[in-house]
């Protein structure tokens, strides 16, 4: 069976929710992938980007759309509840839920808006780009493109390449200009040439033209183009949009102030701090969403990864992180912000795989446990020859 599109998986996932459960994303992934009998070639299926799994990404989309029209809501992060509106569409809708569906609310409409808001509130810029080179224009895109990309989700580069054209400025019409092939579908809505979208060596040349090759002297370093997402990707293998829009207006911060003569746009060591920022901002949101995670993971600070989860039971042992978590739990409550905590404060193994489920952490293939960098700076966790800490 092919792999269902996003409007396919909509009301089978309304359903999986119909008991009124929460349910992790994990969990909903896993379900559907059953119950579509996917192969094993079908669920490990990869985006053209690389960077997150086909199957993944439109479970997502399907729980966004129905999330924004008011069928499922987010007690959590990563996890997805039915509400009573959710009820009544499957209740009238037995065969197909869709986005012609969706479309009856008004919220799901202003969800589909909202770019073009966010399109006209850019117009408000003062910045002016009318005498820059091409390369020097990129900068003052990115921050036109914040609001718009905030609001979604960015997979990959072709859609920052699709806001960075679709901004009423001068700046966008000379990026469009530099780059033959789009095409105005609507006055003044613009489509990338289907290069920009989906040929990762024409994104690939774009992008080195805007911040230059490697990632230091030679490829040793690494390459610009794979290395900001491969060290954004959480344990899911997926890229925040506010991660990725973090790094790259902190790069651009940091070539302005610290590297203005640089070649390039963006400086490979503005890319290094952008992801830095990044951390903080990731570790700052979950510390919000699910502080029991902090009080996990603080144990660990200061060792470096990967490392034997013997050697994390070890650690979370000595610090007595069952009553830690215990603790945490009852002061929240008091507090009056009841949050749930982690299942298996009690069972390490069973909590060491929660954290798996979240992203946070992850299995290498010899078994040991790994951080990924968007977590693992911000928590003082080291990698050898990894991105270093914020210094304080």
């Amino acid at each position: 069976m092919p792999i269902p599109d996003f409007q396919a998986l909509m009301r089978p996932v309304l359903e999986m929710h119909f008991d009124g459960g929460d349910h992790e994303s994990a969990e909903v992934i896993a379900s559907m992938a059953d119950r579509f009998e996917l192969s094993a070639d079908e669920r490990a299926e990869m985006l053209p980007s690389g960077g997150q799994k086909l199957f993944n990404n439109r479970i997502a989309w399907s729980v966004t759309h129905m999330a924004q029209a008011g069928l499922l809501e987010r007690p959590r992060r990563g996890v997805t509840r039915i509400t009573d509106r959710g009820r009544k569409v499957l209740a009238e809708h037995p065969n197909r839920v869709d986005m012609k569906v969706l479309n009856r609310f008004a919220e799901y409409q202003e969800f589909r808006t909202r770019r073009r808001k966010a399109d006209k509130a850019a117009e408000e810029s003062e910045l002016s780009a009318a005498d820059a080179p091409p390369l020097e224009l990129i900068p003052q895109l990115i921050t036109e493109a914040h609001t718009a990309l905030a609001d979604e989700l960015v997979e990959r580069l072709g859609l920052l390449f699709h806001y960075l054209g679709n901004n009423d400025s001068p700046s966008a019409e000379r990026f469009r200009a530099e780059i033959p092939g789009w095409i105005e579908a609507t006055p003044g809505r613009h489509l990338p040439p289907p290069h920009l979208l989906g040929d990762e060596q024409q994104q690939a040349e774009l992008f080195t033209a805007i911040a230059g090759p490697y990632m230091g002297a030679n490829f040793r370093k690494g390459h610009t183009y794979t290395w900001l997402p491969n060290h954004l990707m959480d344990g899911a293998e997926q890229v925040s949009p506010r991660s990725f829009l973090s790094a790259l207006t902190k790069a651009v911060e940091e070539t302005t102030a610290q590297y203005a003569a640089h070649e390039y746009a963006i400086h490979h060591e503005g890319i290094r701090r952008g992801v830095q920022a990044a951390s903080a901002t990731r570790v700052g949101e979950i510390k919000e969403d699910l502080p029991w995670v902090q009080v996990a993971i603080d144990p660990l600070a200061g060792q470096q990864v990967p490392i034997d989860e013997g050697a994390v039971i070890d650690l979370w042992s000595e610090h007595g992180l069952t009553e830690a978590l215990q603790r945490q739990a009852a002061y929240v409550v008091e507090g009056e912000k009841v949050r749930t905590g982690p299942r298996y404060p009690d069972r390490y193994s069973g909590l060491i795989e929660e954290l798996i489920e979240l992203g946070v952490m992850r299995r290498r293939k010899d078994g040991r446990i790994d951080l990924p960098d968007v977590y693992r700076i911000a928590f003082s966790i080291g990698r050898k020859g990894g991105v270093p800490k914020v210094k304080s």
